[in-house]
């Protein structure tokens, strides 16, 4: 039989979410009174107060690094996972300081021991070694956990994650083990089998698992070099054929090779002649632009040698002109008008109105130095032109033939390179050497031999789980009956249709292999439906409504707890449904949940956001006006309005969050 603890004492020091009703952060909450109700709106820390009742025994470990899981794996995990630093981080990431100096106690009653644990809430590590019965037991959280395993009774500290998530703390937002087959496996496993047994079990279960893992990697791998072995064997009877064309291609790949070579040359042949036209087209450029400029400068000197009197604006007007062969003043193109003033200039004539030497009145007689100078100025002018005009041609030459000769050579080179993929996979056909064939027999026979072996021990693995998995199913099918007469009694009280409790041949699979499927008794639900008539059996949390699964999965958990505990004293704590579940529906769940409260011993913890006061009222019995009784209940309230730091909610509607508060608690309306 496994022990639930009874929760006895919450402490929490120094954490800012909990400054207390007197500001002293240290805050204590009392459980011993069977019923705690942690009251208040969102955002004050009720979800913070039963992860810390959670933590308080976890430890920076779970059955995943990021808490459990959302389902079950066939098989538990060996050692409890380190949570990631997200996880360890919820408390210290909701006050300013990081929970730097918070610490919290949690006191315990397992059975007649009383054990005593205390952490640091920033990190989730011991602050202090664990007290049993006031003894200090252990100072790590390895030991720490192979004493929880011993008070819990089971065999690991995974089966004490196992129950915590599957029967002392109820998310209603997470489905239950009830539609969760591996699930149901583990958690009924762990409340049937002794320790030494579910030890056994686990053992068993890791044990097939791996020998199916190593036997199909085995096999695989045998197959690969079988496979490798066979198609040598092919390769050789296709091998003159493979020979012949591989000859070919050697050839080819020799005539590709050499014909690479020649216009590779020609190429670098082309490049370096392309190279040096460039250089003679840049020069032939400056030649020109050479010349050009004498003839400028040419005109510019006749001009003002010639008419030394000319308006400075004019001299540049025509300047400008014989140069550019623009207009200043209108800014268009000009040319026939340069080559009239150049030729004007050339004979000594005005350029504005061409008159005469003999009629200029502003001039002077032109020397016929500077018109000789202009004449040859224009005739090297008109040879670089015809220049450059042969050095651009002949550079366009060289510039299409190098790109043609580089065009030939990337194609030569893509040939080549098909041809040698071509002479590589040919070359693998080719059967190999008999050294090689033979040391591929005997890796092949190697591997033959260790799946053999591997075979074996897959085969003992599960005849080993089959033999421990039969005892497990007879003892779930001993307790099968209590089961659904305990879930049946709880679940009749909380749903309108009949439900009931049956148990099915289920199916438990461990590995891949067909050899790996064994039957188990898995519960299901089965319930009736509007338009059917008797019981219809519902096997998924898909097949019912999320208010008919969360009363389906409430049940079953009070059901395994009753089964597991053998009715001794228990610690349930549960997020109670705030959005799901209808009055009607509340008021039914308020009922059978004071049923667990009032059991002697047991600890029902649930916290509450003030919106359904008809469960509460429900669980402390119904409305009451006696001032003995609502002392009573006042003191199994953790009130978060006034032990929580206050939002900005609370501090805008204190008042009617207080009227909540009393209809909950007293089963009044606001107007009493």
């Amino acid at each position: 039989m496994i022990v639930i603890p009874q929760f006895e004492k919450l402490v929490i020091l120094g954490y800012g979410l909990y400054p207390g009703e007197d500001k002293s952060h240290e805050v204590e909450i009392d459980f011993r009174s069977g019923l705690t109700v942690v009251a208040g709106i969102n955002g004050l820390g009720k979800t913070t107060l039963l992860t810390l009742l959670l933590r308080m025994i976890s430890g920076p470990f779970d059955l995943t690094s990021s808490g459990p899981p959302e389902k079950f794996e066939a098989v538990l995990p060996d050692d409890p996972k380190k949570l990631n630093r997200n996880v360890i981080d919820f408390f210290a990431q909701r006050v300013a300081d990081g929970a730097r100096d918070s610490f919290a106690g949690l006191e315990m009653l397992f059975g007649d021991k009383r054990v005593n644990v205390q952490r640091r809430m920033s990190d989730l590590k011991l602050s202090a070694a664990i007290e049993v019965d006031g003894n200090e037991l252990v100072v790590d959280e390895a030991q720490y956990q192979v004493e929880m395993a011993r008070l819990f009774n089971v065999s690991s500290f995974v089966h004490v994650l196992l129950l915590l998530h599957s029967l002392i703390f109820f998310n209603e937002r997470k489905a239950g083990a009830l539609w969760d087959g591996n699930a149901q496996r583990h958690v009924l496993g762990a409340i049937v089998l002794n320790n030494k047994l579910s030890a056994k079990f686990g053992t068993a279960s890791r044990t097939l698992q791996s020998a199916d893992s190593q036997f199909r990697n085995t096999r695989a791998q045998a197959s690969k070099f079988r496979d490798e072995l066979n198609e040598m064997a092919v390769s050789e009877g296709e091998s003159p054929e493979v020979r012949a064309r591989l000859k070919a291609t050697a050839e080819a790949i020799a005539g590709s090779a050499e014909k690479l070579e020649s216009l590779e040359l020609e190429l670098s042949d082309q490049m370096e002649r392309h190279k040096i036209k460039r250089l003679e087209f840049e020069k032939a450029k400056l030649e020109n632009e050479s010349a050009l400029g004498l003839i400028e400068r040419a005109k510019y000197t006749s001009l003002l040698h010639s008419f030394p009197k000319m308006d400075d604006a004019a001299r540049l007007l025509l300047a400008r002109l014989l140069s550019e062969g623009e207009c200043l003043v209108c800014g268009a193109e000009a040319k026939e008008k340069k080559a009239e003033l150049e030729a004007l200039l050339l004979k000594g004539l005005c350029p504005s109105c061409g008159a005469p030497p003999d009629k200029q009145l502003n001039s002077s007689d032109p020397s016929k130095f500077e018109q000789v100078k202009m004449k040859s100025a224009r005739k090297k002018a008109d040879v670089a032109a015809r220049e450059l005009r042969k050095a651009e041609e002949s550079f366009k030459r060289a510039d299409i033939e190098k790109k043609a000769a580089l065009e030939a050579v990337v194609a030569a080179r893509h040939q080549l390179s098909v041809l040698q993929d071509a002479q590589t996979e040919l070359s693998a056909l080719l059967p190999p050497d008999s050294e090689r064939v033979e040391r591929l027999k005997d890796v092949v026979n190697e591997f033959e031999e260790r799946l053999a072996k591997e075979r074996g021990t897959l085969a003992i693995a599960t005849e080993e789980y089959q033999k421990i998995l039969s005892e497990v199913s007879s003892k779930i099918v001993k307790i099968a009956e209590t089961l659904s007469a305990e879930f049946s009694d709880r679940v009749n009280e909380l749903l309108s249709e009949r439900a009931a409790l049956v148990t099915k041949r289920g199916t438990a699979k461990i590995g891949q292999e067909s050899t790996s499927k064994f039957e188990f008794p898995v519960f299901v639900a089965e319930m009736t439906a509007a338009d059917k008539p008797g019981l219809t059996v519902r096997q998924s949390q898909d097949d019912v409504s999320e208010s008919q699964r969360e009363l389906i999965d409430l049940a079953f958990r009070l059901a395994l707890i009753e089964v597991a505990s053998e009715g001794d004293a228990a610690t349930f704590v549960m997020e109670t449904p705030e959005a799901s579940l209808d009055g009607i529906a509340m008021k039914k769940v308020g009922s059978l949940l004071r049923d667990f409260a009032t059991q002697a011993g047991n600890r029902l913890i649930i916290s509450n956001n003030l919106t359904n006061a008809g469960m509460i009222t429900a669980i402390f019995g119904g409305a009451t006006k006696s001032v003995a009784e609502k002392a009573r209940r006042e003191a199994s309230v953790f009130n978060l309005l006034v032990e929580a730091a206050p939002n900005q909610a609370l501090l805008d509607n204190r008042p009617e969050y207080e009227a909540l508060l009393k209809e909950a608690v007293f089963g009044v309306n606001r107007a009493s």
